[in-house]
């Protein structure tokens, strides 16, 4: 009976994207994308390289460029319909994890370069990361790699892989 009044309540809540910038300002890119639906208790992640023909670019630029409503114009072309729309400064990311300390699994060694410091730039200068199995626990500059390390030695990075990490550190989160 419960579980039927906690479904009822989630069908009146709004499917909301939620963007991430890539800097503390509005001019930023967005780094992160995931459309939260309550109803379905489901979290879609967009990969910030979708091409989207209504920006004329890569969906992260639909913020920078347009707001709220091109960015949900954007997603509504790839035949997801949203709500509501939400964009937070980095800043305002790096605060809400500043106390996060928790246990992710991690099933294969991985290993990438990533910035010298969060901030800057991979370009500027990269140090080599690594998540060994079977557990990593993640606090302070590791939430961040974890979170944000996209680039492999010797190959490509992958917005897919570092999609399924954030995946795993919000199952973790959920179940601390």
């Amino acid at each position: 009976m419960q579980a039927q009044r906690d479904g009822a309540a989630l069908a009146h809540l709004p499917v909301v994207v939620v963007a991430v910038m890539d800097d503390d300002a509005w001019t930023a890119h967005t780094d992160n994308l995931a459309v939260v639906d309550p109803a379905a208790r489901r979290v879609l992640s967009i990969p910030r390289d979708l091409w989207s023909v209504t920006v004329r670019g890569r969906i992260n630029r639909a913020w920078r460029q347009g707001g709220a409503a091109l960015l949900t114009q954007a997603l509504a072309e790839h035949g997801i319909a949203v709500d509501a729309a939400v964009c937070l400064q980095r800043c305002a990311v790096e605060s809400a994890l500043g106390d996060v300390d928790v246990v992710v699994p991690v099933e294969s060694r991985l290993t990438f370069l990533y910035p010298a410091t969060p901030r800057d730039r991979i370009e500027d200068g990269a140090i080599v990361v690594r998540f060994d199995p079977p557990t990593e626990r993640l606090a302070g500059v590791r939430v961040h790699q974890w979170l944000g390390a996209r680039r492999e030695p010797n190959r490509a990075g992958s917005d897919l892989r570092r999609i399924r990490r954030q995946h795993t550190l919000v199952r973790a989160l959920c179940r601390d």
